[in-house]
């Protein structure tokens, strides 16, 4: 339910949202990962629902792919493990090494989530 109501804020989003867009650094996407962390029944803006969609649209693809990438990249999360608890990982990792935050999301994604869930082949 929550993704469905996130899904409609960013289709319902206000163009200066869109105008006020961000990169792909950790320093842009990490606020979006902790407000997707949020109790459910708090209310987003549009812009955070933009915020949230991009980290979760982010790691939900990463996730989705997990063993398609070469063997440097490939990851294999357990059964059963969602965006959600990927998202936890990641968050955790970053807050305790903000010294990372100015690399790009998408590569700290593989990175974190490579040494959380490696393949064992």
């Amino acid at each position: 339910m929550r993704y469905a109501i996130l899904l409609l804020s960013v289709l319902l989003f206000d163009t200066n949202a869109l105008a006020k867009s961000k990169g792909f650094s950790a320093n842009d996407i990490l606020t979006g990962c902790r407000l997707s962390m949020t109790p459910p029944d708090r209310r987003l803006t549009p812009s955070e629902g933009i915020d949230v969609g991009t980290c979760i649209g982010i790691v939900g693809a990463i996730l989705a792919h997990a063993g398609r990438f070469d063997r440097e990249r490939r990851f294999c999360p357990p059964t059963g493990v969602n965006i959600g608890q990927a998202t936890a990982v990641l968050v955790k990792y970053l807050e305790s090494r903000p010294e990372t935050w100015h690399t790009d999301f998408r590569a700290l994604t593989l990175i974190v989530l490579g040494q959380t869930w490696p393949c064992n082949s």
